[in-house]
């Protein structure tokens, strides 16, 4: 008699298919048992059967069955062949009309030439599935659990380490990592300082840091989505239910906060692509026909020129930055506050609105965990208030933030701006003043009456 072997495992937790190394090696001597030749093994690892991934191996057990290629199939348990309904009806008539024995080492023959034997696989495909779906109940009530009272969950995060029982080897708990939580606690902190994610994540390049995936390179997008994670200021979610976790944070609730509130605010400037290395290319405009300048060194120097006409503006690109620079150090030393206010009044209202709604939807929430109140009744609740939420929140971000334009203002405002990254001294130009660059006169060198240099509205 002519064999196939299928083989699985849902979950490998070695990493090295040792279980299914262990089935075939059972199937192999079930086989010699009986007598048959064994032609092929099939093994679909780390594949559960319930999840309803495609099983590759098992589809081409099947189309070898169907082919002829083997009129025996055997097993470990049925439960390795399908938990699946569907799959066992399909797996049942097959096997009635190509006249395939089935054998299993822990269950023994399963005839399914008969009625009897059909019946007898549906029995035991039916309490497979009854026990996985019990199974599953019961891992979202201990993940549900888990979150209520702030335990760890899942794959652990990049920025900690784990700390495991000496006695059992299981996970307890998770600590700050000693070399990469000190990688988030500066990323943090100079975000919050005025650097962008994009100075950041140029910085870590630059040392040679690899990513928390292993990659080589770090990205705007990767910089700010870390640094955002509510799991280093110590919070776990669950469902849009925010709990208090029971690790160590590696930055503080407050700076967390801070942080999510700056990178989600609208007239943050976020720069993205090739790094800007003029101080107002694609900023200043031309006196002439309103385009933007941008710096050209066709005329044997640098210079500011404009980007539709080279023939409208050509000005000297170190003269205009020193001119623009010092406006601006003069224009922020004699101002004792920022230009625009920090302190929102809206805003702060807006925030006491989101909080109090919150705190209703969390005290529904309560109810509802203690059965109180109706899953159905808790969802309508969730479908009124959330909307409103948001919309208060959104109402709550700050609506401008430049990243140290507040440190600029006082008697230290040459100092500071000399320290300040260009990208952010560009943000500041942006934020403060409109720069015209206006025509040379024949026969004249570069004037500061040639530039208009205007504030803006507060």
């Amino acid at each position: 008699m002519r064999a196939l072997i299928y083989c699985r495992i849902s979950k490998d937790r070695e990493g090295a298919g040792l279980g299914v190394e262990r089935q075939q090696r059972d199937c192999e001597q079930l086989a010699e048992a009986l007598g048959w030749t064994v032609v092929r093994v099939y093994a679909d690892n780390d594949i559960s059967a319930y999840s309803g991934k495609a099983r590759p191996q098992y589809r081409a057990m099947l189309d070898a069955l169907r082919d002829g290629e083997a009129q025996a199939l055997i097993a470990w348990h049925t439960d390795r062949l399908h938990r699946s309904p569907s799959e066992l009806e399909e797996f049942i008539s097959l096997c009635e009309s190509k006249h395939v024995s089935v054998r299993t080492v822990q269950a023994g023959e399963l005839d399914l030439s008969t009625p009897a034997g059909q019946m007898t696989a549906r029995i035991v495909g039916a309490v497979a599935r009854h026990e996985i779906d019990h199974a599953r109940k019961r891992m979202l009530a201990a993940r549900a659990q888990a979150a209520e009272k702030g335990r760890a969950h899942g794959r652990l995060p990049w920025g900690y380490q784990a700390v495991v029982d000496p006695v059992s080897g299981s996970i307890t708990n998770r600590i700050p990592h000693p070399e990469n939580a000190p990688l988030i606690r500066e990323a943090v902190k100079r975000i919050l300082a005025g650097e962008t994610a994009y100075a950041v994540a140029k910085t870590f390049n630059d040392r040679g840091i690899p990513t928390p995936q292993g990659g080589a390179r770090w990205h705007t997008g990767l910089v700010s989505a870390m640094v955002q994670s509510p799991t280093y200021a110590g919070f776990r979610s669950h469902k849009g239910v925010v709990t208090k976790g029971t690790w160590e944070p590696i930055v503080t609730a407050e700076d967390h906060e801070k942080l999510v509130a700056l990178l989600s605010s609208r007239g943050r400037v976020m720069h993205r692509g090739t790094e800007p290395k003029y101080l107002l290319s694609g900023i200043a405009v031309c006196g002439v026909c309103g385009a933007v300048v941008h710096r050209n060194k066709s005329h044997g120097y640098d210079a500011y020129t404009c980007s539709a006409n080279t023939r409208c503006v050509s000005r000297s690109l170190p003269k205009v930055d020193a001119a623009v620079e010092a406006a601006i150090v003069a224009l922020c030393r004699g101002l004792s506050r920022p230009v625009r206010p920090e302190a929102d009044s809206e805003a702060e209202v807006a925030s006491r609105e989101a909080e109090a709604l919150r705190e209703r939807l969390d005290g529904f929430i309560t109810q509802a965990v203690d059965g109180s109140l109706s899953p159905a009744t808790l969802q309508r609740i969730e479908a009124d208030l959330l909307p409103k939420i948001e919309e208060a929140e959104r109402r709550a971000r700050p609506k401008s933030f430049v990243p140290g334009l507040d440190e600029l203002f006082g008697e230290h405002a040459a100092d500071r701006w000399g320290q300040m990254p260009l990208l952010d001294r560009r943000n500041v130009v942006r934020h403060l003043v409109t720069v015209t660059i206006l025509p040379a006169k024949k026969g004249t060198r570069f004037r500061l009456e040639d530039l208009l240099i205007r504030r803006k509205p507060d």
